[in-house]
């Protein structure tokens, strides 16, 4: 086993607020990507790389994630569960652990490709801290990305002068000896806050750009985002037919649609893409949906529209009602879209992009179908 299989990654959770309410019962991490839980993703991600010794560091409060975690089973991986909190910090772990160099990553990290060129630039350059940076992308990151500049700046480093804005995206890789000598944190949650402005401090910290390598959900944005994302990778890797005029037993399907084989959804529905319908959803008759999330066991009752929204796991939807840009949690409790950091504007990029496609299609679809797509 190489030197790279043996190193450890441990897996820390973000404080985030920016999720919410969506996450109030749940961690980001059991979000799910089309059909499975981003961490899930992730873990299996660290299996195809080789990597093998995994922790996974859980508060009290996230009894979901632990339930979760003390059931997955991935081929290969060796998972450990670590509690953290004020008497059993996550740096107690890594002291005891016999590897020299560890991998960490936020638990809202989906990772894409291998670590394995961020762990040679690291060993060619015999760095003691690596932090994995991004281009900064117009919402709530731009706080993270002036800081990370005004340390670049006031430390006068000269390992990374970046063309633009990056910001501390969530993925390190240091050495045990930068852990020695890192002061005591005074709040555990601020791990890698705690781990930037140190290595910043003694200007030991090397910043890499790994745009390619992961996306990190910080909020409602990023998670729609990266289902429209996952089930149009999903029609490229198929080569499905981007139009289903469907028959007597299935709905209607314009673009990217995907539909979990346990959901119930009327033939007498329309559905166009990009748009994830859950597991255990029922979809009834005459429901029009386009460009939207629909989380797991949710209920559309006949004649519901929604657009440009994202329906939260367990809501109901009831009948003729309709939603536009909504964050819908339920009937009594329902969110504006322009709350969540310019989420609507992503979803109408999608639909411009989509537009070109559709207007290939021509007059002879619309014809085709006799409807107005």
């Amino acid at each position: 086993m190489s030197l790279f299989q043996q190193t450890p990654v441990v897996i820390y959770p973000r404080q985030n607020t920016f999720l919410q309410p969506l996450t109030q019962a749940e961690d980001a991490a059991l979000l799910e990507i089309g059909d499975e839980p981003v961490i899930f993703r992730t873990l299996q991600q660290l299996a195809i790389m080789g990597l093998r010794q995994i922790v996974v560091a859980v508060t009290q409060e996230q009894h979901a994630l632990h339930g979760f975690l003390r059931n997955v089973r991935i081929p290969g991986l060796s998972i450990q569960i670590h509690h953290i909190d004020k008497n059993n910090p996550i740096r107690q772990i890594l002291h005891n652990h016999a590897s020299d160099q560890f991998f960490i990553i936020n638990s809202d990290i989906l990772l894409k490709d291998s670590l394995f060129d961020f762990y040679k630039s690291h060993q060619q350059q015999n760095a003691e801290v690596t932090i994995g940076v991004k281009h900064l992308q117009t919402d709530t990151r731009f706080t993270d990305a002036t800081v990370l500049q005004n340390h670049v700046t006031m430390r006068r480093l000269h390992t990374f002068s970046p063309p633009w804005l990056h910001y501390d995206c969530g993925i390190y890789l240091l050495d045990k000896k930068f852990l020695d000598r890192m002061p005591k944190l005074s709040n555990e949650e601020s791990l890698e806050k705690t781990i930037v402005k140190y290595a910043m401090e003694t200007q030991h910290a090397r910043l890499e750009d790994i745009n390619y390598l992961c996306a990190d959900l910080r909020n409602v944005d990023d998670f729609m985002h990266e289902n429209f994302n996952w089930i149009q990778n999903q029609y490229r890797i198929a080569q499905n037919n981007y139009l289903y005029s469907g028959n007597k037993n299935e709905p209607l399907r314009i673009g990217e649609v995907y539909i979990h084989p346990d959901a119930k959804v009327s033939s007498k529905s329309v559905l166009i893409g990009p748009l994830v319908i859950g597991r255990n959803c029922v979809i009834d008759e005459h429901v029009f949906l386009q460009r939207s999330v629909i989380r797991r066991n949710v209920h559309i009752e006949k004649g519901v529209v929604v657009k440009d929204s994202l329906v939260d796991k367990n809501a109901v939807l009831r009948k003729g009602l309709r939603y536009f840009e909504r964050l819908v949690m339920d009937d009594s409790r329902n969110y504006d879209m322009h709350h969540f950091q310019k989420t609507s504007t992503i979803i109408r990029d999608y639909s411009h992009q989509a537009q070109s496609q559709w207007e290939e299609q021509g007059d002879q679809t619309r014809k085709k179908l006799n409807i107005l797509v």
